[in-house]
């Protein structure tokens, strides 16, 4: 297929991506609200702040101030968005369908000049990845930049341009990601050990790549440490709560056997990821057994990953989520081999791995393609244009509300507290908004971990979904989900408030 032919297709493709995300919308994600609140929150009062986190830590300063648990690159930049595009549901949904877009080209570039495959297989890449990935959090926007890090640090690349530019993209993926930049740092940095033959320039274009990405990332950061120098707590506090180290420092350290219960219970959440991982990691073991021409620059960018995501396994048992930082990297190396010894292999053993590869990419898809089919299938009241308007005709202007699910939809006209992750006490809010999403059972509310007392509520509106969604009488999920939202109100009187 020859290049223009290749970029048709993807373009043709990545309007229909667009076209499947925007007309039916979809549901808000876990921790979508706080990666975003204080981008939204920025865009419309000036002060870099999540009031939606009021009482997640209780470092100084509290979230509700300054935001500063996690790098600050992907909520600033969704709060520059909102400024031109507005906030609410859709709007939130294009800015995640737009990274997931760059992250869909940069992959075929990163086939292209980095691995050296012809477009064809380069645009395969790129349809491979459409299915795949995460939404409403900085992780694809942090691969972004380590891909055009990678790229741009390539030995075709003059010296005088690629460290400057592939270190200050490098420092743009710390300042969105730490995971991104910690397990796909090696693999980029790999990329400027290419440039030269001699150790000693090796090591000076590391450490140049790495001095200009510690400076580029330390002033992403510096507007919020010159005004609150103490914020870097709440880094510290919520980045060791995810690893091994804050266990090994309370001093309940976890057993072996608590890795493995981790991430069995983990996987089951997040299989497709999983599934890639696996079975990419199979897919280079077979190559490698059935290559008769083994060149080790080739498998070396393999062992890299394999590193990585050993790493991942030990420092941050759970996190299923930051697999798909080293699977994104594993499935374009993936398509770049399989090419590479296509040619020399029997036709049995190619069949074979094609084979291995369809069933893992199929299998790793499913989620994808089973909440679209959710999404388009349902009822024309449960749509999210019919229930947003439910929801802001219910709910008064201003009124405090307790919510995650539509959140996109009333921030702009309300206070509004993450019900997981926030502690904002009883009197902070009048309303909670929960929809069916992920309780199990059809017709009944997922409620909040934040604990409420039901005797101090009511129910103000309840357009829950009752029949689980279903396809050719198939069963989609326990749950019945849609966007139908459980208002409950607050009665008059004293409330009892629970944790």
């Amino acid at each position: 297929m020859s290049r223009k032919a290749a970029l048709t297709c993807l373009l043709a493709l990545s309007a229909l991506y667009c076209v499947a995300e925007l007309m039916p919308g979809r549901f808000s994600v876990t921790d979508e609200l706080y990666f975003k609140a204080a981008g939204a929150h920025w865009a419309a009062t000036g002060r870099f702040a999540a009031p939606e986190l009021t009482g997640f830590t209780s470092t100084v300063p509290p979230l509700s101030e300054v935001f500063f648990p996690y790098p600050p690159l992907y909520p600033f930049l969704f709060g520059v968005y909102t400024k031109v595009v507005g906030f609410g549901p859709r709007s939130c949904i294009l800015y995640d369908l737009a990274i997931h877009l760059l992250l869909v080209w940069f992959g075929v570039l990163a086939a292209r000049l980095v691995h050296r495959v012809p477009w064809s297989a380069s645009v395969l890449c790129g349809a491979l990845l459409v299915p795949l990935g995460t939404v409403g959090r900085p992780d694809e926007l942090g691969i972004v930049f380590a891909l055009g890090a990678a790229l741009a640090l390539r030995k075709e690349v003059p010296h005088k341009f690629a460290i400057p530019i592939g270190g200050a993209l490098l420092g743009f993926c710390c300042a969105t990601s730490l995971g991104a930049c910690l397990f796909l740092g090696s693999l980029v940095g790999w990329e400027a050990t290419l440039r030269e033959q001699s150790h000693l320039r090796k090591l000076r274009n590391l450490v140049n790549t790495a001095l200009v990405a510690v400076v580029v990332a330390l002033a992403c950061v510096a507007p919020i440490l010159v005004t609150h120098p103490l914020a870097y707590r709440q880094l510290v506090t919520v980045g060791t709560s995810v690893t091994v180290f804050a266990n090994a420092g309370s001093g309940h350290h976890i057993p072996h056997i608590g890795f493995l219960r981790t991430w069995i219970y983990s996987l089951w959440y997040g299989y497709d990821k999983g599934v890639l991982i696996a079975g990419g990691l199979i897919f280079c073991l077979l190559c490698w057994r059935f290559d008769n021409n083994r060149e080790g620059t080739v498998y070396s960018r393999f062992v890299l990953v394999v590193f990585s995501l050993l790493l991942l396994l030990v420092l941050m048992p759970g996190e299923y989520t930051y697999l798909w930082f080293s699977g994104t990297w594993l499935l374009i190396a993936c398509v770049a081999l399989g090419w590479r010894i296509s040619r020399s292999l029997p036709p049995f053993r190619w069949r074979s791995l094609v084979a291995v590869a369809v069933l893992v990419w199929l299998i790793a898809s499913m989620p994808y393609f089973r909440w679209k089919a959710i999404l388009w299938t349902l009822p024309a009241d449960q749509s999210l244009t019919v229930n947003i308007k439910r929801v802001q005709d219910e709910v008064p202007v201003g009124a405090g509300v307790l919510t995650a699910d539509y959140w996109w939809a009333l921030a702009s006209r309300n206070p509004v507290y993450d019900p997981r992750c926030s502690h904002p006490g009883p009197d902070a809010f009048e309303y909670v908004v929960l929809t069916g999403n992920g309780s199990g059972q059809p017709g009944e509310p997922r409620l909040p971990e934040v604990g409420i007392e039901e005797s101090q509520w009511q129910i103000s509106d309840d357009h829950l979904r009752s029949e689980p969604p279903s396809i050719f009488g198939l069963r989609l999920s326990r749950s019945a989900y849609g966007f139908g939202p459980y208002i409950l109100k607050k009665r008059s009187g004293p409330t009892t408030f629970q944790r």
